[in-house]
């Protein structure tokens, strides 16, 4: 059994799909296998897959009799996972060849830990850079002090990090299986937020991410701001019950919370996607 599996969920991906790819096959960590997910694409991307399984023994690849959504898609390849660690890799995805090696090490140090991260490099639609988002000290110092900096410091992007499974199942089970909306706003955050709240984030600046710049996601466009944010208040709110924390510490931590949920939802963020016209594109 490998030690890594890494989930390729995709649609339509021939542009990028086998850069993304060819990123995994040269990661310096080589105990991991690939898997391949294809909803049902009309384009070259069975071709491109099937092509590596071919040629790569860790890759495999598996076709959707039909399109599943794009949920359902992610849910299968987390099932589907073997490994004790889980990556999800989205097709359009690459990062610095060392990011399995890193993550992994992070993760078999620290018992504690549930997610690995690295920096995250943010790129712009044609390719030029827009910046790092560093990762900030999460392994030393007191407790409640790494679960500050995870709070202030985390990006949505460490959702594509280094996962223990058994983690990566239980923040999916709790923030998607069953949502009966295709792509529900704002999950990355609330899958990272139990995390950080509960000390189970590790991170290093020794490797990257590639953000590449995408369309993003809309809010229902039949909840206004202010529903949305108590929708999200109460999401998290369920969600920090659950982590294991005494009364002081849920305390400060519910303070940070709510600090965080009023940086994602100001209101020059938000209000983009507050006309019918937006909303209708992006559903």
């Amino acid at each position: 059994m490998p030690a890594v599996t890494i989930g390729v969920p995709v649609y339509n991906g021939d542009a990028l799909l086998d850069e993304c790819l060819q990123c995994l096959a040269a990661q310096t960590f080589r105990d991991f296998e690939v898997l391949v997910y294809d909803n049902a694409s009309t384009d070259r991307t069975a071709s491109i897959a099937q092509s590596w399984a071919a040629r790569d023994a860790r890759f495999r690849y598996y076709r959707q009799s039909e399109n599943r959504g794009v949920t359902q898609n992610f849910t299968d390849v987390l099932d589907a996972a073997t490994a004790g660690h889980f990556m999800w890799r989205a097709h359009d995805d690459v990062s610095a060849s060392n990011f399995v090696e890193v993550t992994h090490r992070l993760l078999a140090s620290h018992d504690r830990a549930k997610l690995a991260v690295g920096a995250v490099r943010k790129f712009a639609e044609d390719g030029s850079p827009k910046g790092e988002s560093r990762v900030p000290n999460l392994q030393a110092g007191p407790r409640l002090l790494r679960i500050l900096r995870g709070l202030r410091g985390y990006h949505p992007s460490w959702f594509y990090g280094l996962w223990k499974r058994e983690a990566a199942l239980e923040a999916f089970n709790a923030v998607w299986r069953g949502n009966t909306d295709p792509w529900p706003w704002g999950v990355d955050h609330m899958a990272l937020i139990p995390l950080a709240a509960s000390d189970a984030l590790v991170g290093s600046n020794e490797t990257y991410f590639v953000q590449r710049k995408r369309k993003a996601n809309a809010p229902p466009p039949d909840m206004s701001e202010d529903q949305l944010r108590a929708h999200f208040t109460a999401k998290c709110e369920t969600l920090l019950k659950r982590q294991p924390m005494n009364a002081a510490e849920r305390a400060i931590v519910r303070a940070m919370i709510a600090v965080e949920i009023r940086r994602l939802f100001k209101p020059r963020k938000f209000k983009p996607w507050m006309t019918p016209k937006a909303a209708n594109v992006e559903r």
